[in-house]
C-alpha cells in the first residue's frame, strides 16, 4: 500500500456531550435520555444520577454554554432528546509517518500475510464495541482466509494462538506501527458516535469491516472506503471481512478511497481550524 497511518487528535472540549459512544468517558444528560442502539446505558456506568446529569445540563444552558457534536447521528440525538442544537465538526486525526512495508518489517510480519486488527479500550471486555464477538468473527475468517493473522489491542494481557495475538493497551507508537501494517480494521461496535480508530485506519490507507451504526456511516461509505452490516448482522459482518481480505484489488482501492476522504474532511489540522473558527465567531458575538 505505501500509505502511512495516522493516530489520533484529542477530541476538543467544547462539546459536553461529544463522548456519548464513548461509555467510560461519560456522565452526561443525553446518556439518561435515550439507548445506544438498543443498548442500555444507565448511572451505573456514566458515574451520574439523573438529578446531577440534569444539574449539568441546566448548569450549562445558563452559562450560555454551545454544543459541538462530531457527527450529524449524535447532533439528531440530542436534538430530540433534549431540544438542543449541535454544531457538527467531525473529529480529526493526524497523519503518521509509518509505512507498510516498514511495520511489517518491525512486526516480523510477511508483506504476503492478511493482518487483521481489532481495537478497542478494554479489549475483550469492551462490550459496547462488541469486543464479545471479536474471537468468534476471528475464528470464521480465518477459516475462509489460513493465511490471515489477527491483532486484538486494548486489553489487560497477552496471549496467543491460531495466528492469533492479544495485546494489552499499548502507546501512541505502537498502535500506529499495527494499523500501519494492518490489512483490515475489523470494528464490529454496537453503539458508536464518530470513532477515532476509524479515521486512523482511513488516515493510513486500511480498509475497514463494521456495523453501520452511530456516526459510522458517515465515515465509511459502504462499497468505497469499507463494508457495513446492518446492526447485529454478524453473519454479513463477516462475510463483508472474507470478501476484503479475499481481493488485494479490493483492499488498495478501499483504503486508498479511505486515505482521500480522510485528506478531504477528517485531518486534525481541519478539525483545529473548525474549532478556532467557532472560537472566533463566539468571542466577535460576545465583543458586538
Amino acid at each position: 500500500r505505501g500509505m502511512p497511518p495516522s493516530r489520533s487528535a484529542s477530541t476538543c472540549p467544547l462539546s459536553a456531550l461529544n463522548n456519548l459512544g464513548d461509555s467510560a468517558e461519560c456522565g452526561h444528560y443525553a446518556l439518561k435520555r435515550f439507548d445506544l442502539n438498543g443498548v442500555r446505558i444507565d448511572s451505573s456506568v456514566t458515574g451520574s444520577t439523573e438529578e446531577e446529569s440534569d444539574t449539568r445540563l441546566m448548569s450549562l444552558l445558563q452559562a450560555g454554554a454551545y454544543f459541538v457534536s462530531p457527527s450529524s447521528w449524535l447532533a439528531g440525538r440530542i436534538k430530540k432528546a433534549t431540544g438542543i442544537s449541535c454544531r457538527l465538526i467531525p473529529n480529526g486525526v493526524e497523519e503518521n509517518p509509518h509505512n507498510f512495508k516498514v511495520a511489517r518489517e518491525r512486526l516480523g510480519l510477511s508483506v504476503n500475510a492478511r493482518m487483521v486488527l481489532f481495537a478497542a479500550h478494554g479489549g475483550l471486555r469492551a462490550g459496547l464495541k462488541g469486543a464479545g464477538r471479536w474471537t468468534r468473527i476471528w475464528e470464521q475468517i480465518k477459516k475462509a482466509v489460513p493465511s490471515a493473522v489477527c491483532f486484538m489491542v486494548g486489553g489487560e494481557s497477552m496471549r496467543r494462538g491460531n495466528d492469533l495475538l492479544e495485546w494489552p493497551y499499548v502507546d501512541r507508537e505502537k498502535m500506529a506501527l499495527l494499523m500501519a501494517a494492518a490489512d483490515l480494521l475489523v470494528y464490529p461496535s454496537l453503539a458508536d458516535n464518530h470513532p477515532l480508530v476509524v479515521l486512523e485506519a482511513m488516515s493510513g490507507g486500511t480498509a475497514v469491516s463494521a456495523y453501520s451504526v452511530g456516526g459510522i456511516p458517515e465515515q465509511i461509505r459502504h462499497a468505497e472506503n469499507g463494508l457495513l452490516a446492518p446492526l447485529h448482522d454478524e453473519a454479513t459482518l463477516i462475510a463483508n471481512s472474507i470478501r476484503m481480505l479475499n481481493s488485494s484489488l479490493l483492499l488498495h482501492k478501499m483504503g486508498w478511497s479511505g486515505k482521500e476522504l480522510w485528506r478531504r474532511h477528517f485531518q486534525a489540522d481541519c478539525m483545529a481550524r473548525r474549532y478556532a473558527g467557532l472560537y472566533d465567531e463566539l468571542c466577535f458575538g460576545q465583543r458586538g
